[in-house]
């Protein structure tokens, strides 16, 4: 075949594909994929934010997958199954000599939760206590409290836990007592409030925000867990939120935490029960 002929062909064939939409355009193969997950408190806020950063990178196809949990998630970046994670907790000095940075983006309000309308509208320090190991058995509307708890090693109970010794001791005793429900991850724990009528929880307003259920966040001591009672230290109890990536991760990981930082994406943080603290561009 001569040239000529090549070059006819060819472009009788790029038609053929054209005309049959099977061709495939040099955009599409040019498109990059940037993987995210972690811990299922952080997801809500971050889809929002990943659909925000789409628009401006249509390039990027964002894809987020379902919760891994914090440590699941440092580790499928550092496998690089993940270019950017998001974790409740710092990294480990092991962990960072693995070759992995963070930045802490965002913290939310940690609350205590019921379902429905249970006659009150907030719980004090001792009485969640009194709640949780039986003392208080019911809600002043007259409905069975149910106590739901997560395991002993995950980020919610240590943030209980420091909230009184007493609450401490007490997390410590069910975690032992037979057919209590221990939400394993964030969905779990979503799941299992709106599972059963009068439960008790503990867990962070941008996992209540984002997953759009109806649910009772109580005051506590007085005091309501609003992202700007915790921006002003009027709320002191919160879950902080990092994200994760490799030092050397590729240019799409650093232009979506470039994006977290802006204006837009912290307003979506916002708005979803969290307050921004990592700085903008231009505050660096």
């Amino acid at each position: 075949m001569t040239q000529k002929c090549q070059k006819l062909f060819v472009c009788h064939l790029l038609a053929l594909l054209l005309m049959s939409g099977l061709f495939i355009s040099t955009e599409c193969v040019a498109q990059k994929v940037l993987k995210l997950g972690g811990t299922g408190a952080a997801l809500g806020a971050m889809s929002k934010i990943a659909d925000a950063f789409h628009k401006l990178h249509p390039d990027i196809e964002v894809k987020i997958l379902p919760s891994l949990g914090s440590g699941g998630g440092i580790k499928a970046v550092a496998a690089g199954a993940l270019q950017v994670a998001f974790s409740s907790r710092q990294l480990t000095n092991e962990e960072r000599v693995a070759g992995l940075s963070e930045l802490e983006y965002a913290r939310t309000p940690f609350v205590f939760v019921t379902r429905d309308s249970v006659g009150v509208a907030g719980v004090t320090s001792e009485g969640v206590v009194q709640m949780f190991n039986g003392a208080i058995p019911n809600w002043p509307n007259g409905r069975r409290i149910r106590p739901i708890i997560r395991p002993d090693e995950e980020t919610d109970t240590r943030n209980a836990k420091a909230i009184s010794a007493g609450l401490a001791r007490t997390l410590d005793s069910l975690q032992k007592v037979p057919g209590i429900v221990v939400a394993l991850t964030d969905q779990d724990c979503t799941e299992a409030i709106g599972a059963v009528s009068g439960t008790l929880a503990f867990t962070c307003l941008s996992q209540v925000l984002t997953w759009e259920r109806k649910y009772e966040v109580l005051s506590f001591n007085g005091i309501v867990p609003s992202v700007s009672n915790l921006s002003n230290s009027t709320y002191p109890f919160y879950r902080s939120f990092y994200i994760v990536r490799k030092a050397d991760a590729d240019k799409s990981a650093g232009l979506f935490v470039d994006f977290i930082r802006s204006p837009q994406a912290r307003k979506i943080l916002e708005e979803t029960g969290n307050q921004p603290l990592a700085k903008t561009l231009a505050e660096n």
